[in-house]
């Protein structure tokens, strides 16, 4: 972040944060920032960000993986936003610091 707002740390691990949990409702509600290690997608090989928090298990998810795991249940969970998305930035204008 700039202009005098420090960066998020990891609610897991008080390491720079890369991205913050976005709860749908009401209209992304900040949740926990993440580090890079935390906010990985689940399966080993993947590599990519997460996009989404399974609440059931804590573990992040990308898109792929979320829809090829689902086990005929939906993946249910706040968004893994990257902290340079509108999203995120809209967010933590709101003045709520993860």
């Amino acid at each position: 972040m700039t202009d005098n707002h420090m960066t998020p740390v990891c609610a897991n691990d008080d390491t720079p944060a890369v991205a913050v949990l976005l709860h749908s409702a009401p209209e992304d509600t900040l949740g926990s920032a993440l580090c890079e290690a935390c906010a990985t997608c689940t399966d080993t090989a993947c590599g990519e960000l997460g996009t989404i928090l399974d609440v059931a298990l804590l573990e992040p998810w990308c898109a792929h993986h979320a829809r090829q795991y689902e086990d005929g249940g939906e993946i249910q969970g706040p968004d893994i936003v990257p902290l340079d998305h509108d999203r995120a930035r809209w967010a933590l204008a709101k003045g709520q610091q993860p």
